[in-house]
């Protein structure tokens, strides 16, 4: 596997909810920062993370979004859409960090020149002498290697290379030469800055273990598809709604007022999604997102099963916990006959819940 998570902010409303299980800490730094679930600021008039500045404060002051990833890495990257509403007025603004457990090797800067600059921790590795303007969205592909002699810089704005001039650089900021750690963040250099928003969208994260999503992939957005059918199989129990469907179509999670149940081990439901809106092009990867959580003592497992083909496939199998949680699994082949997805494969999908 090489796309390792992916986010499009569209199926929940909180922070809260983005650290259950998608994302793992959401940390504000110092005065006049704070980060939040935008709805109608994404690429596509969707929802996107906001990062919001009011206007000076502390130095250093920030709020940033992290994930932790599956493994540690020496080779990958992450792709975004990226807005911002200004430019620093002095110092940089630090937009995305790289790091290993707590300690930063690189991090992708704004400049007063909306400029993007590239440092190990704080010393500047490289800039671009290409400009963003503000309040026009881009799409951001970022990769690196962390090394002390050959490590690398890289970033893709709207296709076009803008950094990595094939020079090795020291990216090495810490004990180990991987990074297992992606931050979206807004974090000012300067006491004395203006207000200022950050809109991130389509996020996903990549590294080059695999041969599919291992590298620049060009312009990227994130679609999610919403319950609305049952099945083939409809084993659970559903409470609060007519339909297995309709107990778990929220655009917002509704925890226990409409949700399905099982005890039953082998026993699935399996529902239809909405649609992508083309029939032609890439699909990268599938993600599941299941809302989860165990209601009894002692120890469940379950899985989400795809049905495709005509044929169930079960995926990685997993423990909720006792309060509700995303577990999302990516899923980077169509499990009938291991091949690419393609929009009429994932239109015709099933899936869904079974208790293992």
């Amino acid at each position: 596997m090489t796309a390792l998570f992916g986010d499009g902010f569209d199926h929940y409303t909180t922070m809260t909810q983005a650290v259950a299980g998608k994302w793992n800490s959401y940390t504000v730094l110092g005065n006049n920062v704070s980060m939040a679930i935008s709805a109608g600021n994404g690429r596509n008039s969707t929802a996107s993370l906001r990062a919001t500045h009011t206007g000076n404060g502390n130095a250093n002051s920030g709020a940033e979004l992290s994930k932790t990833l599956p493994a540690s890495i020496a080779t990958g990257g992450c792709r975004s859409s990226f807005k911002t509403s200004a430019f620093p007025t002095a110092g940089t603004v630090v937009i995305y960090r790289f790091r290993d457990t707590g300690t930063t090797h690189v991090d992708f800067r704004l400049t007063t020149a909306g400029t993007i600059q590239a440092t190990r921790n704080g010393t500047v590795l490289d800039t671009t002498t290409f400009a963003i303007s503000t309040g026009v969205t881009y799409h951001f592909e970022i990769k690196v290697t962390i090394d002390d002699t050959v490590g690398r810089v890289g970033l893709k704005i709207n296709g076009v290379q803008r950094l990595d001039d094939g020079t090795n650089r020291d990216t090495r900021n810490g004990a180990n030469a991987t990074f297992n750690e992606i931050v979206l963040i807004l974090q000012v250099t300067n006491s004395s800055q203006p207000a200022q928003t950050i809109d991130f969208d389509d996020f996903t994260a990549w590294n080059t273990s695999g041969t599919k999503n291992n590298d620049y992939m060009g312009d990227r957005s994130c679609k999610t598809l919403y319950p609305n059918a049952d099945g083939f199989t409809t084993q659970f129990a559903v409470t609060g709604a007519a339909t297995d469907w309709e107990a778990t179509d929220e655009t917002t999670p509704d925890d226990d007022t409409t949700y399905i149940s099982d005890a039953v081990v082998g026993e699935k439901t399996t529902m239809g999604y909405t649609n992508l809106a083309v029939t032609t092009g890439t699909v990268d990867f599938i993600q599941t997102n299941p809302w989860v959580k165990k209601d009894d003592a002692g120890a469940k497992t379950g899985a989400i099963v795809i049905r495709s083909g005509g044929a169930d496939t079960d995926g990685v199998t997993f423990s909720p916990g006792t309060s509700y949680a995303y577990i999302p699994q990516v899923v980077e082949l169509d499990p009938n006959g291991a091949i690419d997805w393609t929009p009429t494969n994932v239109n015709a999908l099933e899936s869904g819940p079974k208790v293992v």
